[in-house]
């Protein structure tokens, strides 16, 4: 599935095909149509599915112009609705779950996440993230997991920062 979103969040082209393909190949579906009611930024959605579920999402941000997306800057805030929950194992791995919803009309664009210590407000490293740095489009839900070993916590526990283009 193809979508062409301007900046306000509205779909101004959608193209869904369906494909049977090998690992690791390419194939030629559709070409992505920019309608003339395409805002100056546009983002390109892409989605590879199978049976419901997500194999690949990819979002890009064009203009009309060449490298031209000045009018991002213009793009209204998004209301990016999250929960999350951790837990400690008995391995001393820490493993959570964070579920975020975009509750606005626009797309929330370069949304990152960041799992600080509670006490000392700095970054938990190594972290492992399942995804990070996406986009969500409106209404569009994304769990994303995390793991880390209690060993780097610096006996803290952990908090999600997000963040985002704009948020």
């Amino acid at each position: 599935k193809a979508m062409v979103v301007n900046l306000d969040g509205s779909i101004v082209w959608e193209k869904e095909m369906p494909l049977d393909c090998n690992e690791d190949s390419t194939n030629r579906l559709f070409k992505v149509e920019f309608p003339e009611n395409s805002s100056e930024v546009h983002f390109i959605k892409l989605l590879l599915t199978k049976d419901g579920k997500t194999l690949s999402d990819n979002f890009y941000v064009n203009g009309k112009e060449y490298g031209n997306h000045q009018a991002l800057r213009c793009i209204a805030k998004a209301n990016v609705k999250t929960s999350t929950s951790f837990a400690k194992g008995k391995d001393g791995v820490w493993r959570g779950k964070v579920e975020l919803e975009n509750k606005s009309s626009v797309p929330a664009v370069m949304v990152r996440l960041n799992v600080l210590g509670r006490k000392d407000g700095l970054q938990i490293l190594p972290m492992f993230y399942s995804d990070n740095f996406f986009s969500l489009m409106p209404g569009e839900k994304k769990t994303v997991t995390l793991k880390w070993y209690n060993a780097d916590t610096r006996g803290n526990r952990p908090k999600v920062e997000v963040t985002g283009y704009n948020l």
